[in-house]
């Protein structure tokens, strides 16, 4: 997860990025073309580098696995969850984060996450 500096003179913005959410399960091809997340967060001194997202999402393709091989995520909450939380951690702010999600067969599902920032000593 990549940041810019928030070049807005201090003053605080709410932004928004929406990208398309690929598909991810390699079994069932979930989810469906179409499916989307948007992230929300009140910037401060950071924004989000919209350029690498794409391929951030891409990263949970099959399952985000741990150096070890098991899954550190493998499922599309556990997904919205860890995007949420990496990007709190990255703009040090509070993030929500919205999935709209096409599912087969003809079904369709909302996941909304927040991340907190960690504590930073």
């Amino acid at each position: 997860m990549k940041t810019l500096p928030n070049n807005t003179s201090g003053e605080r913005l709410f932004m928004q990025h929406t990208l398309d959410i690929p598909p991810c399960c390699p079994v069932s091809g979930n989810p469906l073309a179409g499916s989307r997340l948007t992230i929300f967060y009140r910037a401060k001194a950071q924004v989000l580098d919209i350029l690498p997202l794409p391929e951030y999402i891409r990263q949970f393709v099959g399952g985000l696995r741990k150096p070890d091989g098991n899954y550190d995520v493998h499922d599309m909450e556990g997904l919205i969850i860890r995007v949420a939380a990496d990007c709190a951690n990255a703009v040090a702010v509070p993030v929500k984060v919205y999935a709209h999600l096409r599912l087969k067969p003809n079904q369709e599902m909302c996941i909304v996450a927040r991340g907190s920032e960690a504590h930073r000593d």
